[in-house]
């Protein structure tokens, strides 16, 4: 079945199937239905270079062996699931599902910025597939209103619980990349 057949009849997709679309659009599959992800504004963008930066920074300064990817980078959560998320972090102990294709497993960390249009899925739809999943930390940056909300998933109580909410007066303290602080205003400041 050619990718223009999968992409028109939306049909529930697969990793497989979904692996052999080629064209210049950015995708994501969540529970086999194929959603395409536009390009993120130059504000988004600079918001993650930034966070990418301050992340780097810290790895190297603190000797910390895991490795940042920065999006689009296929994360393969299960067969019909596959996101894109702007920041991904693996733990060094973990680095096996890092393959030449994508991450294939759960990673460590998970960075999303609000784009126009993408709220409801990386509020609700990403946030309930990184809880299931059992990402240990997620963020979720929201640059208009300029704060950064933590999550940290409880194993105990099996769900996410809010770490904090960080405005521009906050610093940010990250509980799996072990020393990470981030003032936020350095994440605004564009």
């Amino acid at each position: 079945m050619s990718q223009k057949i999968l992409i028109k009849e939306n049909k529930k997709l697969t990793y497989k199937q979904y692996f052999t679309i080629k064209d210049d659009k950015r995708y994501e599959l969540i529970e086999g239905k194929l959603l395409m992800s536009p390009a993120p504004n130059t504000k988004h963008q600079r918001i993650i270079r930034k966070l990418l930066r301050l992340i780097e920074n810290c790895l190297i300064n603190k000797k910390i062996k895991g490795e940042v990817f920065l999006s689009p980078i296929d994360v393969v959560f299960r067969e019909d699931i596959v996101l894109q998320p702007d920041i991904v972090y693996i733990t060094e102990e973990r680095k096996d599902i890092i393959k030449e294709r994508g991450i294939f497993g759960i990673p460590d960390l998970v960075i999303e910025v609000i784009s126009p249009g993408s709220e409801k899925r990386d509020i609700v739809d990403k946030k309930r597939i990184y809880e299931e999943s059992k990402v240990k930390e997620y963020w979720i940056v929201f640059p208009n209103e300029e704060f950064i909300e933590v999550l940290e998933y409880d194993e105990k109580g099996n769900r996410y619980k809010e770490i904090g909410v960080y405005n521009k007066e906050k610093e940010l303290e990250s509980k799996v990349i072990k020393g990470l602080k981030i003032k936020v205003k350095e994440v605004f400041e564009i």
